[in-house]
């Protein structure tokens, strides 16, 4: 069940990373929103949920690829600037930089939650 897990990660994982990089550094009409929340809250969220699909996938290598997650966020929102209609700017690469680290909080710990129960031998 968790190779199954780990599988379907890895597509969500580059299959967020494509969007995500698509919807950054296209036009500004063909970016992606959710109705009734902030561009802030797509920025969080996409980052969040690219963090913990990685997590899922690659559990061993998280702590390398948040830190790449954290230079694609910079990258990107300094290659809205190359994009006449996009303007990148410092505070949403926080916003998405938020997103990275939560997720790390959160899926290192189930990592670490997941080991344990996993090593722990069980009666019955």
């Amino acid at each position: 069940m968790l190779d199954l897990v780990r599988v379907l990660s890895r597509w969500v994982f580059w299959i967020l990373l494509a969007l995500i990089v698509f919807a950054t550094l296209s036009s500004i009409e063909n970016r992606p929103h959710v109705p009734y929340l902030g561009a802030n809250a797509d920025r969080f969220a996409g980052f969040f949920a690219l963090t913990a699909a990685c997590g899922l996938a690659y559990p061993r290598r998280l702590g390398w690829l948040a830190l790449g997650l954290i230079v694609m966020a910079l990258g990107l929102e300094f290659g809205q600037t190359l994009v006449s209609s996009r303007h990148g700017r410092a505070m949403d690469a926080m916003v998405k930089i938020a997103g990275v680290v939560i997720a790390l909080i959160i899926v290192t710990a189930g990592n670490k939650i997941e080991e344990k129960w996993l090593r722990t031998p069980r009666l019955g």
